[in-house]
């Protein structure tokens, strides 16, 4: 039989699991690539080079959003898994 401080500690794993699967998928579909941002933020106007169209500010809008919320849910998922050792260690040793 499992005891309760075992299932506690398996509801806990699970869920971090589950937060940090979740972080992970959001930060993957928040990426955006250059390309992406400027398909996205720009109007389809003809001559416009890629490289002249991400000095747009509605381009470079994008792009930062997209690596700030990147790099916001990447340290979700560190700090997801650092919790999920910590509570793992203590089972095992």
């Amino acid at each position: 039989m499992i005891e309760p401080e075992q299932l506690a500690a398996l509801i806990m794993i699970t869920g971090l699991f589950l937060t940090g699967l979740g972080a992970f998928l959001a930060a993957r579909a928040m990426w955006l690539s250059d390309q992406a941002a400027v398909e996205i933020g720009t109007p389809r106007s003809p001559g416009a080079t890629v490289e002249e169209t991400l000095k747009l500010p509605a381009v470079q809008n994008l792009l930062r959003q997209s690596r700030g919320a990147s790099r916001g849910l990447w340290l979700i998922l560190v700090g997801t898994i650092f919790q999920a050792v910590g509570t793992i260690v203590p089972m095992v040793l």
